[in-house]
């Protein structure tokens, strides 16, 4: 997360007499990376780039914490300055109660609340309302820029409410039910998914909690008295809401993150001097402190041993409970280790020794520590199988004349419903980014026909694939299948035989990656053209189709030429390739070469063709090309002429044209008596 510190506020709590130029280069040093500071006014702003694990930096006073650390560790002059908070010092008359239920723990660990009286809503003073704006947040009043003032400060997100907005002044925190909805700050209705946190009083609901408070309890011009409140919210539980509602505000990304447990009172009774300073707020109730579930201290310890050990050099005991020390722990030497105690704003990401370790390290500074190379010779580390073939497959695609698509694996309501496929046997994601994006795509070819109309304009002739995963749904909500496909497609609408040209450029494919028991089988194919789609089989099962689309389909997607489309299933291709290679000795006699043209059924298929003149020539045939493929008036309707080139040859002799002229003739009587084919004249 990006944050925004001003430099004078920040002297608040850190003192020293470096220049901010020089306290940003030692915070990227050690600490959270300071991207560029820039002035305003008579402030440097510094942009921030707080990491997710580190939600205590997302505050002045967190920043403040860190530098005077880091300072001291380059030997810098530096002193942190707590936030020293007057609180009660005496038990006030309760003259405005508050009823707060919370119907499950789980939901707000902890929930602190006090109500003001006469209350004058106001602009914020000058120095107050250039601290928001060089912070991001705009200036609206008195009461709301204290809310947002606290938080910047502490870290800790608050609330105010109009107290005499809450019914009957009971509020409820609890689970959203199915079809409830809340109107929020930003006068934005906003539909509820079940399970939401959310605060109601006793007849509305009003507060979308850790996220926006509602329109309906919101401080207005005419407001007197408030509800100034503090909590700890299940961080999960708004992450999720936040993004099934695609909706995050400064307070969600905190909450989120991870609160310091014990800081919600501290920035209660931050929120609460300012509010009597600069809003004439008169606290009227006792402090409301609901604590769910109670604060552990975290004690981690780490042998001298280990910290040498990881970090490479030798870090003085004392030194190493120095910087500890220094970012709030309370360390202490045990004999030979270090016991730790973690302060409550590290108490989501300190755990184990080695998250000790690293806080040494990183304070005393990594470049500090030698560089050298390891001495231990780096093995390479084995590529996995699967990447092997898909580089393998890719390459050859490229060499083939292929150019390769990424897309996403998002797909819409509308592209499932032009290729038939039914939404309700996808999976449906909760919270996209757009109408685009609502479906994990159950297969590529939706993705791959939309690239092809988005390339007609600028190519007549296109040759494209993708390897991607899919996605199939399953039941009972748990994770879907997901494995890689890859899918092609081929337009040239001058070319009439594209799609045996694709056959002949997936049987190279194959060939190259040692799969010999392809088997091409006619068959339809949802959203393909019949008579026109053939069913790819390896070993009996099918791993795929070949096929031209549906003309229905392609003006669906806006296509303006019909593609010849490819799908297979890479898992499967892949577990039967081979790198292995065979060869056998070249023939020291030369082959007899001869020609043989025959008209037969169109029914005939060409590798049952090939299969009667392979048998009938037996070994003596030693290549069969077909080189010429005829249909036309000449011959007949339902017919069609396949010219072949044919190689005679024997391993031990030269064959006399005589003796090739005999297995050509069992050839053409193989053929004529098996699939009634008839020769063509000269043969």
């Amino acid at each position: 997360m990006d944050i925004k510190i001003s430099d004078n506020w920040l002297r608040d709590y850190l003192k020293t007499k470096i220049s901010s130029q020089e306290l940003g280069k030692f915070l990227s040093y050690c600490g959270p990376s300071v991207e560029y500071i820039n002035k305003v006014g008579n402030d440097f702003v510094y942009h921030i780039e707080a990491t997710t694990n580190r939600p205590d930096m997302m505050s002045v006073i967190g920043i403040a914490r860190e530098a005077n650390a880091i300072l001291k560790s380059f030997n810098k002059e530096a002193e942190f300055l707590p936030l020293k908070i007057k609180a009660l010092s005496k038990k006030i008359k309760n003259e405005l109660p508050l009823n707060v239920e919370i119907k499950d723990k789980n939901l707000c660990s902890r929930f602190t609340a006090i109500i003001l009286d006469n209350i004058k809503i106001a602009p914020s003073p000058k120095w107050l309302k250039e601290r928001l704006e060089v912070s991001g947040i705009r200036a609206l009043n008195n009461v709301i820029d204290i809310s947002n003032y606290a938080m910047l400060e502490t870290g800790q997100p608050m609330h105010i409410f109009d107290y005499d907005k809450i019914k009957n002044h009971k509020m409820i925190l609890r689970k959203s039910k199915k079809g409830e909805s809340v109107v929020t700050l930003d006068g934005i209705k906003r539909n509820l998914l079940e399970g939401v946190i959310v605060t109601e009083d006793e007849e509305k609901l009003i507060d979308l909690c850790g996220i926006m408070g509602g329109e309906n309890s919101a401080v207005s011009p005419e407001t007197k008295r408030i509800i100034v409140f503090t909590q700890i919210y299940n961080p999960l539980l708004i992450r999720k809401t936040c993004q099934a509602l695609a909706f995050w505000t400064e307070a969600a990304v905190r909450f989120e993150k991870g609160v310091d447990s014990e800081g919600t009172v501290t920035a209660l009774w931050r929120a609460v001097e300012l509010l009597e300073k600069l809003a004439n707020g008169q606290i009227k109730s006792n402090l409301i402190d609901i604590k769910n579930i109670e604060h552990k201290q975290k004690k981690v310890k780490v042998k001298f041993s280990k910290i040498n050990q990881l970090i490479g050099i030798e870090i003085k005991p004392r030194k190493a409970v120095f910087i500890l020390n220094s970012l709030g722990f309370k360390a202490k030497i045990k004999k030979d280790e270090i016991e730790a105690v973690a302060p409550s704003w590290r108490a989501n990401d300190i755990n184990i020794p080695e998250d000790l370790i690293e806080e040494i390290a990183r304070i005393y500074g990594y470049h500090n520590l030698p560089s050298i190379l390891p001495s231990n010779q780096i093995l390479e580390q084995e590529t996995g199988l699967d990447f092997f073939w898909e580089k393998k497959v890719k390459a050859l695609l490229k060499y083939l004349g292929f150019s390769e698509f990424y897309n996403y694996s998002f797909i819409s309501a509308k592209d499932l419903e032009n290729f038939n496929l039914e939404r309700n046997d996808c999976v449906k994601i909760i919270n996209p980014l757009n109408t685009d994006w609502e479906y994990m795509r159950p297969s590529l070819i939706p993705s791959i026909l939309k690239t092809v109309a988005d390339n007609e304009n600028n190519f007549s002739e296109m040759k494209i694939f993708e390897l991607s995963n899919v996605y199939i749904k399953k039941t009972n909500n748990v994770l879907p299948d997901e494995f890689p496909m890859l899918v092609g497609a081929l337009v040239d609408k001058n070319d009439k035989n594209l799609f045996f040209k694709t056959k002949g450029i997936l049987e190279t494919l194959f060939e190259e990656l040692g799969i010999l028991d392809i088997e091409f089988k006619t068959g339809d194919v949802q959203n393909f053209q019949k008579g026109k789609t053939a069913e790819i089989f390896l070993e009996n099962k099918t791993i795929g189709f070949l096929g031209i689309l549906d003309q229905k389909i392609a003006s669906c997607f806006g296509l303006k030429n019909i593609p010849v489309i490819f799908n297979l299933d890479f898992k499967k291709l892949i577990k039967k390739a081979s790198s292995e290679k065979k060869y056998k000795e070249i023939s020291k006699y030369p082959l007899a070469k001869m020609d043989l043209a025959m008209i037969v059924d169109e029914s005939v298929l060409y590798k049952n063709l090939l299969a009667v003149m392979k048998k009938a020539g037996g070994d003596l045939v030693k290549n069969i090309q077909l080189f010429d493929v005829y249909r036309g008036g000449q011959i007949g309707p339902g017919k069609k002429s396949l010219a072949f080139s044919i190689e005679y040859g024997a391993d031990n002799k030269t064959l006399s044209g005589e003796e090739a002229k005999e297995v050509q003739n069992k050839i053409i009587q193989a053929v004529q008596n098996e699939l009634n084919a008839k020769i063509r004249d000269g043969q």
